[in-house]
């Protein structure tokens, strides 16, 4: 099964200044390409509001930017500081598989809240844009927030 990084989420206090920051000191740009052509954007769940930015990095590796507003990344962040770690997305071909290994070890799947496991007859959550995802909880990893995601096949 193919697991590569995907992006490394980073929290920050100003969304717009760490885009400029990361422009200039490493040449990280908005990508103008797939699969993250444009990313930005406001997420809106209950409990867990925040702005994100996609970066492009060498290698088809990007970072996500994180400016919280509300949840518990606004306290992460104000323990931590900027620049606090968040998670790693590990792209994969077949989430169905790495899904049943996990329950098989017995690790609970989360919803895209961090903290709703998600139902026993699904297997991952399907996004507005296609990709199957699910993410992991920490205590089970090391203590390092993993999501995983397949994207869909694209027809040409």
């Amino acid at each position: 099964m193919k697991a590569n990084v995907d992006h490394i989420g980073i929290l920050v206090k100003d969304i717009n200044k760490a885009i400029d920051f990361y422009g200039k000191l490493l040449g990280w740009k908005i990508p103008k390409e797939e699969p993250y052509k444009g990313k930005t954007g406001f997420v809106d769940t209950p409990g867990h509001r925040y702005k994100y930015a996609m970066l492009k990095a060498p290698n088809d590796v990007y970072l996500e930017l994180l400016e919280p507003v509300e949840g518990p990344w606004v306290k992460t962040l104000q323990e931590k500081g900027e620049g606090t770690f968040s998670e790693i997305c590990v792209e994969v071909d077949d989430i169905e598989e790495l899904a049943d290994h996990f329950r098989k070890m017995g690790i609970a799947l989360l919803d895209v809240d961090i903290r709703t496991p998600i139902d026993e007859d699904k297997k991952y959550v399907v996004t507005p844009s296609g990709n199957k995802i699910f993410y992991v909880p920490r205590d089970k990893t090391l203590g390092t927030q993993y999501e995983f995601i397949q994207r869909p096949i694209k027809v040409r």
